[in-house]
Formats: structure tokens, sequence, C-alpha cells
């Protein structure tokens, strides 16, 4: 079936809108997330955009990370911050419905993003947002249908995060509760925007990795970052992980 991008623009917000692709969006819990990629960064350290940078069959990463939430859920948005993204009518297929959604603070990092896509699932009644960075290119859909399915044992949970082994917690890769709402404006409000301090840390929970799975957290942040992960993907040592093929 062909995919037809319809692009308009109002008030400073572009929708973006694919009518014809049909996806599997599973079943349960996954209909009650939003699913939300975040691309407002600045990509200093890589010195061009992330979400721009391409596989080796012509993907790029933010393409990448919007068509493994669209398997999921039946809604992704798109965070970002004010730049023009007029090119997605010609890069964004076979991604579902897809729209971007402004910060509703600039220049305050990734508690924004969070700010604006809870306010926006708040606002369409679904339960939370399943997060996801455009520069964690390795994650599998395999391991973000885990990380639900672990929200779905204690929703209550406000915020549900991926663990590595080591120890190290993953916000950008996690389950947001919208009643975090309130507490991550408060922090904003108060010019603390640190994504762990936002929530109180008794109402985290955390999915641990296996040591091996540990990669598939693994950011591009760096030329050198990129390069490596490019080499995992060429070599496909990571698509068994996780339960689920890239």
């Amino acid at each position: 079936m062909d995919t037809v991008a319809n692009v308009s623009a109002q008030q400073g917000v572009v929708t973006v809108e694919y009518v014809g692709t049909t996806m599997n969006h599973g079943t349960g819990s996954e209909k009650t997330l939003l699913g939300v990629v975040l691309a407002g960064g600045r990509s200093s350290r890589m010195g061009q955009d992330k979400a721009l940078l391409e596989l080796s069959d012509g993907t790029t990463l933010l393409e990448r990370q919007l068509r493994r939430l669209s398997s999921l859920l039946p809604k992704v948005v798109l965070s970002v911050r004010d730049r023009d993204y007029a090119f997605l009518q010609k890069r964004l297929t076979a991604c579902g419905r897809v729209r971007l959604l402004p910060d509703e603070t600039d220049e305050i990092g990734p508690l924004g993003g969070i700010a604006s896509a809870l306010g926006e699932a708040e606002k369409e009644h679904f339960a939370g947002i399943l997060v996801l960075p455009c520069d964690m290119p390795l994650i599998t859909e395999g391991l973000l249908a885990r990380l639900t399915g672990f929200w779905h044992e204690a929703p209550e949970t406000l915020v549900t995060a991926l663990e590595e082994s080591s120890g190290r917690v993953h916000p950008l890769a996690a389950v947001w509760s919208v009643r975090a709402l309130p507490f991550v404006r408060k922090a904003l409000a108060s010019g603390d925007y640190s994504l762990r301090r936002a929530v109180g840390a008794q109402y985290w929970r955390t999915l641990v990795l296996d040591p091996k799975e540990d990669v598939l957290l693994a950011n591009a942040n760096t030329p050198r970052e990129w390069q490596e992960i490019r080499k995992r993907l060429a070599s496909d040592a990571c698509g068994a992980l996780a339960g689920m093929r890239s």
C-alpha cells in the first residue's frame, strides 16, 4: 500500500500524517501509552544533527526510532526544539502518524520535551508516554515491549526506566506516567532540570538488563561512538538480543 504524507503548519506546529500505512500496534498496555521520540538536543559533541545521521541503508536515526515506536504504539509524537523539519515530508516513510511537538520551554534540555509530551498525553487521555531518544539506535522493539510489559505490572509507578547491569539508569528510555507531570512542572519552575531529581526516587522503578544487553542502550553522542555503533549494526551483533531482530 502506498504511503502519502500530508504536511500542514498552524501556529508554529507542523503536523505530518501518513495515510495508508499498515502497522502492528500490538495489544494490551501498549495502546495506553503515547510514543515519544526525543530529537531536541543540540548535538554539540557530534558536530551535526544526530537525528539525521544515516545508517548503511540510508535510513536516518530519526526514521529508525520512529519506526521502532510506531510498530508498538498507536500514536507517536516527535519532540523537537523550534527548528525547521520540512525535510520530514521527503524523509519519513512507513512511520505511521507522527506529530511534531515543540518543547514547552527552550534551552533547558530533555526535561522540557518530557513536560510537553506528558501534557500532550494527558490532553489525549493516555496513561503515560514511552520515551526513546533519537541517538540510541541499537535498542530493539523486543526490549521496548519488555519495558512496557514491566510498566504494566506496576502502572502506579511514575517513572519506569531501563537500567544497565552496571547500575546506570536511562530516564530517556523509559515510561513516564502522566501523574508525573505536576512533579516535572514543579522542577521546571524551580530551575532544576535534572531528570532524576524531577521525580522522587521512591516513584521510580527500573528494569535491569543482563550484562550482554547493556550495548542496546549505547548512545551516539560523538563521532567515535557513532562509528562504533555503525560497526555493531553492520555485524548484526545486536539483532538477536532482547528477543527481536532490528
